[in-house]
């Protein structure tokens, strides 16, 4: 049985998804006037964490298929 498992961001981490999202070249087009629009409730990024037995494993996934791992091992 898994013991308790908590999904969350560190304020490093944080920065940098966000540095990234404002300086990735993506490749998504404009529509509606809103660049890289992905949907009315947007789903442009996606972060995965994978826990495994030497720590958890995060990465983030733009809709284009880049990815960022933002790991902290």
């Amino acid at each position: 049985m898994l013991s308790q498992i908590n999904f969350s961001l560190s304020e490093s981490q944080k920065k940098k998804i966000n540095d990234w999202e404002n300086s990735h070249n993506c490749n998504i087009p404009e529509m509606h006037g809103i660049p890289h629009y992905c949907g009315p409730i947007g789903g442009r990024f996606s972060i995965t964490f994978t826990p495994t037995t030497i720590g958890m494993f995060v990465t983030v996934k733009c809709a284009c298929g880049e990815t960022l791992d933002i790991s902290e091992l």
